[in-house]
């Protein structure tokens, strides 16, 4: 996040002639991995905090509902509403924020709510937000209100990663995801103090500390859902569908993991980088997690097939290790095919009709599982998409 700032800070500098603070840049230090690794875990889990915090809001603005409670639209903008939680006192608005805590250590004395203190102050003033003038039924855009959860959501995954460290605990990235929403639930100090003690006491032991850790133990369909992700990789919404991460988060994590792991290129028939011969180990798994005790080999379109398989494009059922079937597939469930190189965008599916079909990452580069060189070189890679491109595809809206 501090490398993100800097860029805007810099970014700024060149627009504006006038110093944030940063008026050069080295770009060659940031590592386009580490920015998937944000987005990754950032799109289901900001997603998933989304839909337990507001889950009318969060179906509205994915567009799956017409109307939200306390969003009003005038003349084509939408505004949140500033309304009460039924807490006495919690002036909220969008997915939970809390711009004014009541609580009887409180060293602000609210007109109406008493005794109690300011929250988020920072973050609502950076889009010229006064919260300690908010009042019930004040009108915030909505716009302005993502990108103010947006970065009070980066400030938990950060505070969180940080004592994490401290603690000299290593978790999954969907465990680490799970300590971060219950955090934005109940708060960091106390949440994260609890479970390094849990944690510690256990030796991470799950089934022990499902019962040592206080907030694994609520009993409600929120806690329920937060254990859900803990123990079993499962981003499962308030409506009880799962969240799935993007197109390119799963194709880095995939490609990211056959790369550690050595995975071969295999096609199960005679093929110029064939790296198996008939029986051995020539073989190919239907599913991404069978890899990881079957056949660790793949091919082109075995990895597209996974990658489509973890965000949900495609059922298990419909996985296929041809290049053509997929693309056939893909463009039956009413995929865009996309004719224009310069209208790509990350996350589209490049086909090529002489038997290849790949995962555009932007900027001309791809994940690539042609080979077994490109499977186990460091993806995404590329410096342009090539002339034999036949198409791209993009998923339907």
């Amino acid at each position: 996040s501090q490398n993100l700032e800097n860029i805007v800070r810099y970014a700024l500098y060149k627009y504006t002639d006038k110093s944030y603070g940063v008026t050069e840049l080295d770009l060659s230090v940031y590592n386009i991995r580490d920015f998937k690794s944000i987005a990754a875990s950032g799109n289901a889990l900001s997603n998933y905090i989304k839909s337990w915090e507001n889950g009318e809001l969060w179906n509205y603005e994915r567009g799956t509902f017409p109307t939200a409670q306390n969003i009003i639209t005038e003349n084509g903008i939408d505004y949140c509403k500033v309304y009460e939680d039924g807490s006495n006192g919690h002036n909220n608005f969008a997915y939970g924020i809390a711009t004014f805590i009541s609580t009887e250590k409180g060293k602000i004395n609210h007109p109406e709510y008493g005794k109690g203190y300011y929250n988020w102050v920072e973050e609502c003033s950076q889009y010229n937000i006064d919260v300690t003038k908010l009042k019930e039924g004040d009108l915030i855009k909505l716009d302005d209100a993502l990108a103010i959860y947006a970065t009070i959501l980066q400030g938990f995954e950060d505070s969180v990663d940080m004592k994490l460290q401290a603690n000299k605990i290593v978790l999954e990235t969907y465990q680490r995801d799970a300590l971060v929403a219950i955090c934005y639930q109940h708060g960091i100090d106390g949440t994260m103090r609890a479970f390094a003690e849990a944690y510690n006491k256990c030796g991470g032991n799950s089934e022990q500390l499902r019962t040592e850790f206080k907030y694994f133990n609520g009993g409600d369909a929120r806690t329920d859902a937060n254990c859900n992700l803990f123990f079993n990789n499962k981003y499962i919404a308030r409506d009880g569908t799962e969240i799935k991460a993007g197109i390119i988060a799963y194709a880095d994590m995939i490609h990211k993991y056959m790369e550690e792991n050595n995975y071969k290129y295999c096609v199960k028939f005679n093929n110029e980088y064939e790296e198996h011969v008939r029986g051995g180990e020539c073989g190919l798994n239907t599913t991404f997690e069978e890899s990881k005790t079957g056949y660790q080999n793949s091919c082109c379109a075995t990895y597209v097939s996974w990658v489509l398989q973890e965000a949900g494009y495609i059922d298990d059922a419909e996985h296929t290790n041809s290049s053509g079937e997929l693309n056939n597939l893909l463009i039956s469930k009413g995929w865009q095919i996309i004719t224009n190189r310069d209208e790509l965008e990350p996350g589209d599916i490049l086909y090529y009709n002489y038997g290849h079909i790949e995962i555009y990452a932007g900027d001309g580069k791809v994940y690539n599982a042609g080979s077994g060189e490109n499977i186990r070189s460091q993806a995404p890679k590329g410096n342009g998409i090539s002339s034999k491109l036949t198409h791209g595809l993009r998923p339907p809206n």
